[in-house]
């Protein structure tokens, strides 16, 4: 009987660990995937690369910009300094996000720290891990696009996906930081060097696209 406990209790303890080790894994994969991400990413927004939009899609006009919706997301044509023309790609258009509001104040230099931190709290629950790594890959490549350097970091040295990550604070000067937060309310939060993106589940990314149409100047 006392043997038959003690392998049941073994079985727990392995069952336990491999969790344990496939979350790690999650957060470790989430974090390394950005940079790989946003480097094969920023070929697909080339527009030579994607067919036309097909005849019968929904339409949105906002600003002189088309946006035609695909099945997930709304795409539209930009152009950037250099004249290359993108296929831009957001999962909501300025119309579902243009309300969302953007508290406080952005330091100057945020533009000149360089590399901008990509920084998540690497406790945040296993369950809203897949929005910050899905905010993450959105924000990341259009960074890429919009060549602003980056990096993934993390807010505390707590897992292995941070062992060799940076690890930055919110709102110090001489890092320029964006955090991802899975929280309410959804908003944007400007604190000195450091922007705060945060909403529940989906609502995430609707701040993320905020801050993108910001950058593209598509919401002015």
């Amino acid at each position: 009987m006392e043997e038959k406990i003690n392998q049941q209790a073994e079985e727990e303890t392995v069952k336990k660990d491999l969790k344990e080790k496939n979350v790690s894994s999650l957060k470790y994969l989430g974090v390394f995937s950005v940079t790989v991400i946003a480097i094969l990413g920023v070929i697909l927004f080339i527009t030579n690369y994607f067919e036309p939009p097909q005849i019968g899609y929904e339409k949105v006009s906002y600003n002189l910009f088309d946006f035609i919706k695909t099945s997930t997301h709304w795409n539209t044509r930009w152009q950037a300094p250099d004249n290359q023309i993108y296929r831009l790609s957001f999962r909501y258009n300025p119309l579902e996000v243009e309300d969302i509001q953007i508290k406080g104040e952005l330091n100057k230099t945020f533009d000149a720290l360089k590399p901008i931190h990509v920084a998540f709290d690497p406790l945040t629950e296993d369950a809203n891990f897949k929005y910050l790594t899905l905010g993450a890959a959105e924000l990341t490549l259009n960074m890429k696009v919009l060549n602003k350097p980056f990096v993934a970091a993390c807010t505390q040295n707590e897992t292995d996906a941070c062992i060799n990550r940076p690890i930055v604070e919110c709102g110090k000067f001489g890092k320029s930081v964006i955090l991802l937060k899975t929280e309410g309310p959804t908003q944007i939060l400007l604190n000195n060097t450091c922007i705060i993106l945060q909403g529940e589940d989906f609502d995430l990314i609707k701040s993320i696209d905020r801050l993108l149409y910001h950058w593209y100047r598509i919401i002015k």
